[in-house]
């Protein structure tokens, strides 16, 4: 509701985690021997908002909200989305029709991914974000800080993990160690960073840190809270690495 209300041609750089649309029943067997211990039904769920009633649905959800943060950055802004790896192919195709640029694919390595319940398949250790950019890769509009060295397209960074010290407010929260790394490279000191989904705040809290302004939007009054404390903090600490 709030992302309608920004500026045309505003923001330099949107850095963002939409919902992918993964969370679902699975059939969870319990022990090495199904036969003996039986199966039942798991639900696997980042969270309500994760939930559409089909894929065309989840389409025009992203349609919406993609084409709006299109519309809101300026010629030569960057869009860094996380997205679910087999629908890239879905935005990649948007954001043609929408005059933004595919660049590259980017990627976040997972130093501790979460094992596998099923014992079907191997453990997920990557999560991609593509990033965009709008009408020109022009480097007197499109910001890349090379200067800052040579760098591969993936960080890798543990999960933020409460049980390790770390503090976690939100079931897909990203590390700082990644958020930093990008918008480092892709913007600069008192650019505009719009995250529409703000979840924990961690792309707010980085923006601050690196002296950039922000807007964040959060539906959710919880997590809207627990971003706002993380903002109030008067000093930076790499909480989310734990050092």
């Amino acid at each position: 509701e709030f992302l309608p209300e920004i500026d045309n041609g505003s923001i330099d750089l949107v850095l963002t985690d939409p919902p992918w649309k993964i969370s679902k029943e699975v059939a969870q067997r319990r022990g090495l021997n199904p036969q003996a211990y039986g199966t039942h039904l798991e639900e696997f769920t980042a969270g309500e908002w994760d939930f559409y009633e089909d894929e065309d649905s989840y389409k025009r959800f992203t349609e919406e909200w993609f084409t709006e943060a299109v519309r809101v950055c300026r010629e030569g802004a960057h869009i860094i989305s996380f997205f679910d790896l087999m629908r890239i192919t879905y935005l990649v195709d948007l954001s043609r029709k929408l005059n933004c640029l595919p660049r590259q694919v980017l990627f976040y390595l997972l130093t501790n991914p979460v094992p596998r319940t099923c014992k079907i398949d191997f453990m997920v250790s990557v999560q991609a974000a593509p990033w965009f950019t709008k009408g020109t890769k022009s480097r007197d509009k499109a910001t890349f800080n090379w200067e800052l060295g040579e760098r591969v397209n993936y960080v890798a960074a543990p999960i933020p993990s409460s049980s390790k010290g770390i503090v976690r407010t939100h079931p897909t929260q990203k590390p700082y160690t990644v958020i930093k790394t990008w918008m480092m490279y892709l913007s600069n000191p008192g650019d505009l960073i719009l995250d529409p989904f703000c979840g924990s705040g961690i792309v707010c809290y980085v923006a601050k840190q690196l002296n950039r302004r922000y807007i964040g939007i959060e539906k959710d009054g919880d997590f809207f809270l627990s971003a706002e404390q993380l903002l109030n903090q008067p000093t930076m600490v790499d909480m989310f690495e734990g050092g």
